[in-house]
Parts: C-alpha cells; structure tokens; sequence
C-alpha cells in the first residue's frame, strides 16, 4: 500500500473539519431551540404569578414578609433567566468567507500561478470551526445560568406560595 500524498492528506483533514463545523452548526441550532423553549417556560411562569396576582391579591407589594422576599427573588431569577435565554439566541461570530476572498480564491485558480489553495480554503475553514466553537460554548454558557435561574425562580415561587398559605 502506498502512502497517502499531499493531496490525499489535504482532502482527509478537508473532510474533518467540514464535518466539525456541520457539528457546530447543529449545536448552535440545538442551543437555540432550546433557548426558545426556555423563554416560553419563563414566559409561563410569570403568567402563573400573574395570574396568582390577580385571582389571589398575592404580590410583591402586599407585605414585608418571607413570602415577599422570596416572590421578589423569584420575579428576578425569572428576569436574569429570561435574559439569558435571549442572548443566547442573539447572532454570535459564525465568520464566513467575503465576496473578494472567494474572487482572489477564483482569479488564483484560473491563473497558472503557484499557490496552495486546499491549503488556504482548509486553514479558512478551520477559522470559521473555532470561531464557531467559541460562540456555541458562551450559548451553552447562557443557557446553563438561565436554566438554573428558571429553577430558582420556581423554587423561589413554589416556596412563597407555601409561605403564603402557611402563614
């Protein structure tokens, strides 16, 4: 068997790194459906407290009490989730290629001249793979924080409404 030549290596690692960067698009996708299903969720617990709210007189303005402290608390958690959530879905650096680096690209290729092309296109793409890998770990960041500051807003919200009743 034959080694592989320079072509045979650029076109495996070529490969890799295309499926790498096919991973962290669908990682970026992942994290923002989950992102959305989180901000519903938040969304629907404070319809719940509003409706607390209305149907019970139960607010964050009625009293200084534990249940107050903790309907405060769990109206913040709620907000800083809500938050997070949201920035996880913002556009983040996902780089691609401009209109005149794929000219250059296409006027070296139709040249005769020397030049390492698979090279450069796989070093580009490699760019665009940890400049990818970096947005989706500050979204998988983001939405760690605000899934644990959905439950504490919901403990914070649940332990309240037993305060409540119990007092």
């Amino acid at each position: 068997m034959t080694p592989p030549d320079r072509s045979q290596k650029l076109e495996a690692v070529s490969k890799v790194v295309e499926a790498e960067i096919t991973l962290a698009w669908a990682r970026k996708s992942s994290f923002e459906v989950r992102a959305f299903s989180l901000i519903t969720a938040n969304l629907a617990i404070v319809t719940i407290y509003f409706a607390i709210e209305s149907q019970l007189g139960f607010t964050a303005h009625t009293r200084d009490s534990p249940p107050r402290a903790l309907l405060v608390a769990s109206l913040v958690a709620l907000a800083c989730s809500i938050i997070l959530a949201a920035l996880s879905v913002i556009p983040r650096n996902y780089p691609g290629m401009e209109r005149g680096g794929l000219q250059q690209y296409l006027n070296e290729a139709s040249q005769d001249l020397p030049y390492d092309l698979p090279a450069e296109l796989i070093e580009f793409r490699i760019v665009q793979l940890e400049g990818a890998a970096r947005s989706n770990q500050l979204k998988g960041l983001f939405l760690v924080i605000a899934f644990c500051s959905l439950g504490l807003g919901v403990l914070c919200l649940s332990a309240a409404l037993l305060l409540a009743v119990w007092f």
